[in-house]
């Protein structure tokens, strides 16, 4: 029985270390990434939807900005001049949950093997509003205009802090980006 119990917890501690992965990328495999060195900005269609933040919007840019150019990608000077285009989308949504704190109360009883028990749960504390976000980050390849990689994630926006809001944008791009090129 010991070994069971043992068994059972190790495999238990194992399920818990695995995760899932948080950035989803799909690519075409016909494109040579290798020669992906310049790009330009493809602005007439890159930005948030209508309710979202400008300045998170800014954020992302200036995120995707920074990380390129930490992968040794650089600005074409032209956008005619570029191996790729790069343009991005934010979606936002809301979502409220209960806390997850809860409280109980129970009555029971039991009598001549009979037994017998009414309960209830009720949340306790407020209710917490979350705002989220879908940054999908999309390069496109300026030789026949197609789309060549997309890189999205899903995140939760926490605070109203604009230097963590900054770092955890920063964050979730550079997650993205990490999966570019695809190997």
């Amino acid at each position: 029985m010991r070994k069971f119990i043992a068994l059972l917890c190790t495999a238990l501690l194992l399920s818990a270390c695995q995760t899932s992965k948080p950035v989803a990328t799909d690519y075409n495999p016909d494109v040579d990434f290798g020669s992906f060195r310049q790009y330009a900005w493809k602005d007439d269609s890159s930005g948030a939807d209508k309710e979202f933040d400008p300045l998170l919007a800014q954020r992302v840019r200036d995120a995707v900005t920074d990380g390129l150019a930490a992968r040794q990608f650089s600005v074409a000077e032209k956008s005619a001049g570029a191996d790729f285009l790069v343009r991005y989308y934010i979606q936002t949504d809301e979502a409220t949950e209960e806390s997850k704190t809860r409280g109980g109360l129970s009555i029971g009883g039991f009598g001549s093997n009979v037994g017998m028990g009414v309960g209830m749960s009720f949340p306790i504390g407020p209710k917490v509003i979350e705002q989220r976000a879908q940054i999908l980050i999309d390069f496109i390849n300026n030789k026949d205009q197609k789309l060549a990689w997309r890189g999205s994630r899903k995140v939760v926006l926490k605070g109203n802090d604009p230097n963590a809001m900054t770092a955890q944008i920063r964050t979730t791009v550079d997650e993205i980006l990490g999966e570019f090129p695809p190997r």
